[in-house]
C-alpha cells in the first residue's frame, strides 16, 4: 500500500508529532507500506511566537496532481493553516480522483487569550475533518470529542513507548526527591507553574530539559524567585535525557491549555518508574491518571500538593511507581503502526465499497431489465462486523429498517451463498402462500475490486414461472457483467466506477 503523510513536522525536528511520525513510519514500513511525506518543511512556513502561517495553498497544484498514486493520504492535524487548508482544498478535489483520506487528530487549538478565536476554529476544523474516512485519536476523551464532532469512523491508537537498551540494567534515583521535566519550553506547557512549585519546595530538586522560544523568559523568572534546586540542561540528546528520567522520581507534564493531549514524555518516565504528576486535562489524563497525580492546570499550589503527596510517602511512590512501569509496558509503537496498518485497510476498503454503492442501483436495474420479469437487490459484506446490509434494490418496495440492517453471514441464504462461493437456486414453496412473487430466486455471490468489495445479487421472480439451473446460468452472467459495468481499471492501478470516468 502507498501512503502520502501529511504533517507539520518530522524527524529530524524534535517534538512529539515528530516522534510519533518516526515510529508509525518505521512500523509501517516493516508492514509492507510505502510511505511518502509531506510536512511544513516542503511547502513553507513563517513562524512568529505560536502562529505559524504555511505555504500549503502554493504547492497544493502539484500535490494534487500526484494524489492519484496513493492509496491512502494520512493527515495529521490540527495545524492551523495547514491541515484545515488541506481539508478544504480536499473537498474540491473529485470524489474520484481521491484516495481514501484518513485524519489523525493530535489535539485542540487553545491559546490563551484567543478563547473565542479557537472555539471557531476547533468548530470549523470539526466540520472539515467529517470528510476523511476514517479519525485516528490517542486516547478514549478525544474518541468520545470526535464522535460528537460528527467523525464517521474513530479508532483509538495510543502513542508508544520506546524502549532503551539499558531497560535490563537497574535505575539509580537520585539521593534527594527529583522532578523532571522534558519537553519544548513554550507557553503552554506550563513550565512557569513548575517555577512557582519549585520556590516552593526548596528541598525539591527540578531537572529541565528542552528548549524554545520561552526559554529566557522562564530562565529570568527562575532568577526573580532566587531558585536554587532547579537545573537547566537545554536540548539533550536521547542518552542524556534517559540519565536525567532514571535518576527523577517523578515526570511531570504542567501543561496549560487543551494543545496537549498526550504527554509522549509521560510514558517514557513511566517506562524508567518516574512517577507522572500531570495536568487534568482530556487525553493527559487518560494516561497518567491510573498510576499518577492530577493537577489543576495553571496552579501552582495543586501541583505542589501532589509533589508533597509522593515525598512524603515513600511506600506509596513506590507502589505507584511499579504501578506505572507496569502501564507503560502496555504502549508501544509496533502496536501503534499495527493499528494504523489496519485503519488504513478499512478506510481503503471503505472507499471502495461507497464508490460501489454509489454505482449499484443503476447497475442492478440492468440487470433487472435484462430479464423478463425479476426484482433484484444486492447485498455487500461489511467485513467489520462479517454480516451482509442491503445496498441497492430495483423493483421492491422495502422498509427502511431493512436498508439500515444487517445480517450476519451464518443466519441468511445470502451468506451461505456467499461463504460457499456459488450460486444458489431457492424454491421457497411455503413462502409462496404469502408472497407468491418470491417463490423462486437465485443468489448469486460477486466481488469487484479485485475481491475487495464482495457481496450477493439476488434476483426474484416477478410472475409465476419458476427459476430454473438455466436461470441460475444467465444469473451468473449477469453478475459477471454487474461487476465489469461497475469498475474500469485505471493508469495508477486502482479501480474507478465507470459512471465516474
Amino acid at each position: 500500500m502507498r501512503t502520502l503523510t501529511v504533517v507539520t513536522e518530522a524527524p529530524p525536528v524534535v517534538s512529539g508529532i515528530a516522534q510519533t511520525i518516526a515510529h508509525v513510519t518505521a512500523g509501517l514500513s516493516d508492514l509492507g507500506h510505502e510511505i511518502d511525506l509531506c510536512t511544513a518543511a516542503d511547502v513553507g512556513r513563517v513562524s512568529v511566537g505560536e502562529f505559524r502561517l504555511t505555504g500549503l495553498v502554493r504547492h497544493w497544484p502539484a500535490l494534487s496532481r500526484d494524489l492519484g498514486r496513493y492509496d491512502v493520504v494520512n493527515l495529521h492535524g490540527p495545524a492551523p493553516s495547514f491541515s484545515d487548508a488541506f481539508l478544504a482544498l480536499w473537498r474540491m478535489v473529485p470524489r474520484d480522483r481521491r484516495p481514501a483520506l484518513v485524519y489523525t487528530h493530535h489535539s485542540e487549538i487553545e491559546l490563551s487569550g484567543f478563547g473565542p478565536l479557537c472555539g471557531m476554529y476547533n468548530a470549523m476544523h470539526a466540520r472539515l475533518m467529517r470528510a476523511a474516512d476514517g479519525v485516528i485519536v490517542s486516547t478514549p476523551s478525544y474518541a468520545d470529542a470526535a464522535l460528537r464532532a460528527g467523525a464517521r469512523s474513530v479508532r483509538i491508537v495510543p502513542h508508544g513507548a520506546s524502549p532503551d537498551e539499558n531497560d535490563i540494567e537497574p535505575v539509580l534515583r537520585a539521593r534527594r526527591f527529583t522532578v523532571a521535566f522534558v519537553g519544548q519550553l513554550r507557553p503552554y506547557k506550563g513550565v512557569d507553574v513548575l517555577l512557582h512549585a519549585a520556590s516552593a519546595l526548596p528541598d525539591v530538586d527540578f531537572e529541565i530539559c528542552g528548549s524554545g522560544h520561552q526559554e529566557p523568559e522562564l530562565r529570568a523568572l527562575a532568577d526573580r524567585l532566587g531558585l536554587r534546586n532547579v537545573r537547566w540542561h537545554g536540548r539533550v540528546s536521547n542518552a542524556d535525557r534517559e540519565r536525567v528520567l532514571r535518576r527523577a522520581h517523578v515526570i511531570a507534564l504542567p501543561s496549560l491549555t487543551k494543545a496537549e493531549a498526550f504527554g509522549i514524555v509521560l510514558l517514557e518516565g513511566m517506562r524508567v518508574g518516574a512517577v507522572p504528576v500531570a495536568s487534568n486535562l482530556p487525553g493527559v489524563r487518560d494516561v497518567a491518571g491510573a498510576t499518577g497525580l492530577l493537577s489543576s492546570p495553571g496552579d501552582p499550589r495543586s501541583l505542589v500538593q501532589a509533589l508533597c503527596y509522593l515525598r512524603d510517602d515513600p511506600t506509596e511512590w513506590a507502589r505507584r511507581s511499579a504501578a506505572s512501569v507496569s502501564a507503560a509496558g502496555h504502549y508501544r509503537w509496533d502496536e501503534a503502526a499495527l493499528r494504523y496498518h489496519y485503519v488504513y485497510n478499512e478506510s481503503v476498503l471503505e472507499r471502495r465499497l461507497a464508490s460501489t454503492i454509489l454505482h449499484l442501483e443503476p447497475a442492478i436495474g440492468m440487470v433487472r431489465h435484462a430479464a423478463l420479469s425479476c426484482r433484484a437487490s444486492l447485498m455487500l459484506l461489511d467485513p467489520s462486523t462479517e454480516s451482509l446490509r442491503l445496498s441497492a434494490v430495483s423493483g421492491l418496495a422495502l422498509p427502511a429498517e431493512a436498508h439500515r440492517g444487517a445480517v450476519p453471514l451464518s443466519q441468511s441464504l445470502a451468506g451461505r451463498a456467499l461463504l460457499a462461493g456459488e450460486p444458489t437456486l431457492i424454491a421457497d414453496r411455503a413462502g409462496a402462500e404469502r408472497r407468491p412473487e418470491l417463490r423462486t430466486a437465485v443468489l448469486v455471490p460477486f466481488s469487484v475490486h479485485a475481491g475487495d468489495v464482495r457481496g450477493v445479487l439476488n434476483l426474484s421472480r416477478t410472475d409465476h414461472r419458476d427459476y430454473g439451473y438455466t436461470d441460475v446460468d444467465w444469473a451468473t452472467r449477469q453478475a459477471s457483467s454487474l461487476a465489469v459495468r461497475l469498475l474500469r481499471p485505471t493508469p495508477g492501478g486502482l479501480p474507478v466506477p465507470l459512471a465516474a470516468a
